[in-house]
């Protein structure tokens, strides 16, 4: 069976257990993950500011390929950073994707369409995700508001801007790394100090676009973009 005959499969045997409400729920978190391996596979990269049904039989008759090209890695990055980057909705929507999917693995490895390699890959890291898109979600609010209100002053003109990874995270603090590096400009350590209840809502590994200057002595966040909860 092709991808496409799968998911159209996930979605009739979950509307014989849920309600219609519940039903389209599914329906919406397929439809959007449907339209992530589309865009994937024949490299379509737009924001989705549209109705994801409008469109949903053109994409499905796309996904004629193998279910086993669907890895871990790429649903990783389906909630991960697709969810978070490209689609335009809400915390409440983007959490309940990521715990339909997480119903979806499951199913798909009870089914025998997914390996168990690949599922030992796959189920803990989506579990993980269907907490963290939230957490991601509602940092990026809260750090937007932080560096917003207190906006830096006597700052060096040269500044930085970039994916920067969550090397560490002690009350208060950030300990930063630039994932696409300035060469000898920052090779030194990138200690951002930031009120206790954000360094609270950070993690270890996740990346966060923002641009940084030295004001002083410290490092101080002069913007900040969306937050993604996996690695480099």
């Amino acid at each position: 069976m092709n991808t496409s005959e799968i998911l159209t499969e996930f979605i009739e045997d979950t509307g014989k257990t849920v309600s219609d409400r519940t039903l389209n729920k599914y329906k919406d978190a397929i439809d959007l993950f449907a339209l992530f391996l589309r865009d994937t596979k024949y490299d379509e990269n737009e924001d989705l500011e549209y109705d994801v049904k409008e469109e949903q039989k053109r994409v499905l008759a796309a996904l004629d390929f193998d279910f086993s090209e669907v890895t871990s890695e790429a649903i990783e990055q389906f909630l991960g950073y697709f969810l978070i980057r490209k689609v335009m909705d809400t915390i409440s929507f983007k959490d309940d994707v990521s715990k339909r999917m997480h119903k979806f693995v499951k199913w798909a490895y009870q089914k025998g369409y997914m390996s168990k390699e690949n599922y030992e890959d796959c189920e803990p890291m989506v579990k993980r995700l269907k907490t963290d898109v939230r957490l991601a979600e509602e940092l990026f609010f809260v750090l937007a508001d932080y560096v917003d209100e207190d906006q830096p002053e006597n700052c060096e003109e040269e500044s930085y801007e970039d994916y920067f990874q969550i090397k560490k995270v002690t009350p208060g603090k950030l300990y930063l790394e630039s994932i696409y590096p300035f060469g000898d400009e920052l090779d030194e350590e990138i200690i951002v100090k930031v009120p206790e209840k954000i360094s609270s809502m950070c993690k270890a590994d996740w990346q966060i676009y923002m641009e940084i200057a030295k004001c002083g002595p410290e490092w101080k966040i002069l913007m900040s973009g969306s937050v993604y909860p996996i690695p480099y």
